[in-house]
């Protein structure tokens, strides 16, 4: 928001070559903790995704498939209607696979100074490899988790709000102009589009 009180946008660069590498290897070392707990028998909270919900013919169906050389609106609008169906997602003592990282179990440590779950998890992981028990049982991990999972989860929706109550503030004034946008899914009451110039 400028000093005027108008509110400003546009896009920010986010992925990088080094923050894309550094992302993948702490999604490699979050599943070999997690294979190696569960292999081991270590009380840890997985976190999983189910599978992707399929596109029903006639109610909610994508534009466009992406193929090999396919122009950029089209993979951008293939992206956003996979998106759409993302599964469910969660957290849970029993091993299950990780849809949306092809992988069989997953967990997350590597963020201990943001998310207070992975430091527990951690604590698990240093115990384990230092040869000793378990730091905790999962009584007590699911007594120490589940509010700060809860919590994260409060957090999150609260973030979208935000994101959603500054676009509307921001596109108010802009009634009756055009803007470039992609069409990715339709059904039978809607069409669903990505304004490219905000994303």
């Amino acid at each position: 928001m400028q000093t005027d009180g108008t509110v400003t946008g546009g896009l920010a660069t986010w992925d990088t070559p080094a923050k894309t590498i550094v992302g993948e290897l702490m999604i490699l070392a979050n599943y070999l903790a997690a294979d190696l707990m569960h292999k081991n028998g270590c009380p840890c909270p997985y976190r999983y995704q189910e599978k992707p919900s399929p596109f029903v013919e006639g109610r909610s169906c994508p534009l466009a498939v992406p193929g090999e050389g396919a122009h950029e609106d089209a993979v951008l609008a293939g992206s956003l209607a996979a998106r759409r169906r993302t599964g469910r997602s969660g957290l849970s003592f029993v091993p299950a696979a990780h849809h949306g990282l092809g992988l069989p179990v997953y967990t997350s440590f590597t963020a201990p100074m943001r998310r207070y779950v992975d430091l527990l998890v951690a604590r698990q992981l240093h115990s384990l490899t230092a040869g000793g028990p378990p730091a905790m049982d999962q009584q007590l991990f699911l007594r120490l988790a589940t509010p700060a999972y809860e919590l994260a989860q409060w957090i999150q929706n609260m973030q979208n709000f935000r994101q959603r109550y500054w676009l509307k503030i921001f596109l108010a004034d802009k009634v009756g102009r055009e803007f470039q946008a992609s069409v990715f899914e339709q059904n039978d009451r809607c069409l669903r589009v990505c304004v490219t110039d905000y994303m």
